[in-house]
């Protein structure tokens, strides 16, 4: 009689695992169960098991987006990380949606042997996740002075900056507050004393610096103050991961604080922790000539944020958004003559015509987008098109222009 096929790994947390693991192992696992249990036997430091069942097959890349290697450096298993590498586990594989390499995940968690030893084994020191990231941020993050110190002359000089520092006291507050406030005078007297432009606080206003807080609140005059002062031009939040840039895009009059931002450096496309650029903000909110002025500046039109949304598909949505019928037409006509795609999907892949009809029944903007170019029988992942939606979501008047 042929043996049926284990497809679920044995638990590893019995006192008996590794007996489980050979009697797993008699009842021909399939190469998911196999990976599986190797990532859980990387993750619990089970150092005979992680070579019993490589014996046997388990490829040491992993399955899906597990990793082995991820999982022993995040566990700090340097025998177990040892024993994946030599059976051939890649080095910089990223591991789950913020691909972080073991090195990442060993600096970020404090083990300095296996961060020397991942080194030893090619890691590259300079690799980025997907919030750009290296092995250095990490470490430093989770405030592993040692693994700093190491790290810091192995790092490429561009990305040895470390986080701001952090503070909670009366001083920064009122620095942080008056920079909102835009109080001039007080900023140039504490700036005198020697207070840390970038500075940050713990609570309760982390997060943001002061020239992030300036240039959200439209204060020219500050922002050009602390620019001349060091602050540096591209400075994120630490939570939002919005650049002082793109804190700008969200009022419409911090039109002068965004080409004074642009005139000073700041990078055009930034992303945040979402993946919008500025271009992406300023579309949403309908800011034309902040959109205008972006664009001038080199913006990429057709840049996409984590979702897989651009520019294009935010301005044709009407649920961010409370100016004029003409604002909104008028900055997809600036969207689209800068090249932007018309048929372009999002993850979801609805276009920006599905977006309009979506979150609003704008018969000028359907007619728009379809003399752009739109495809009225493009379909989305669920396999509904436009008109679909338009059903959908009760908007007769784009319904009537898309069947």
């Amino acid at each position: 009689m042929r043996k049926r096929t284990i497809k679920a790994p044995p638990d590893l947390r019995a006192p008996d695992a590794l007996e489980r693991v050979r009697q797993f192992l008699q009842g021909e696992p399939d190469r998911e169960a196999l990976g599986e249990a190797l990532q859980a036997a990387a993750e619990a430091g089970h150092l005979e098991t992680v070579r019993l069942l490589l014996r046997a097959g388990a490829t040491p890349r992993g399955v899906t987006e597990l990793s082995p290697l991820g999982a022993a450096a995040a566990g700090g298993h340097t025998e177990v990380a040892a024993a994946l590498l030599e059976a051939g586990a890649p080095v910089d594989i990223g591991f789950g949606e913020q691909a972080l390499t073991p090195l990442m995940l060993a600096a970020g968690h404090g083990h300095l042997l296996l961060v020397r030893l991942l080194i030893a084994a090619g890691a590259v020191v300079d690799a980025v996740d997907v919030r750009g990231r290296t092995a250095l941020a990490h470490a430093s993050n989770g405030h592993y002075a040692e693994i700093v110190e190491y790290l810091q002359p192995l790092t490429a000089p561009e990305n040895r900056r470390l986080p701001r520092p952090k503070v909670d006291d009366a001083r920064t507050r009122q620095f942080l507050l008056a920079a909102e406030a835009g109080r001039l005078g007080e900023i140039r007297k504490l700036l005198a004393t020697g207070i840390a432009v970038d500075v940050m606080m713990d609570t309760p206003l982390a997060g943001a610096t002061a020239l992030i807080r300036a240039a959200r609140a439209g204060r020219e005059r500050v922002v050009q103050v602390l620019l001349e002062g060091g602050a540096t031009v591209d400075v994120a939040h630490e939570e939002n991961e919005w650049t002082p840039l793109i804190a700008a895009t969200q009022a419409k009059g911090n039109l002068p604080v965004l080409r004074l931002l642009l005139a000073s450096g700041a990078q055009v496309d930034a992303r945040d922790a979402e993946g919008h650029t500025p271009l992406i903000h300023a579309a949403a909110h309908k800011h034309l000539e902040q959109v205008e002025a972006l664009l001038t500046a080199g913006a990429d039109v057709n840049a996409r944020s984590s979702g897989g949304m651009t520019a294009l598909m935010h301005a044709a949505r009407t649920d961010r958004w409370a100016g004029t019928p003409a604002a909104l037409a008028t900055t997809l006509r600036v969207l689209l003559a800068a090249g932007a795609e018309v048929e372009a999907q999002d993850a979801r892949g609805r276009t920006a015509l599905m977006h309009s009809v979506e979150t609003g029944d704008r018969p000028d903007v359907v007619v728009l987008l379809l003399e752009a170019g739109a495809e009225r029988s493009m379909q989305e992942e669920q396999g509904l098109t436009a008109a679909d939606l338009a059903r959908k979501y009760h908007r007769p008047k784009a319904l009537a222009l898309l069947v």
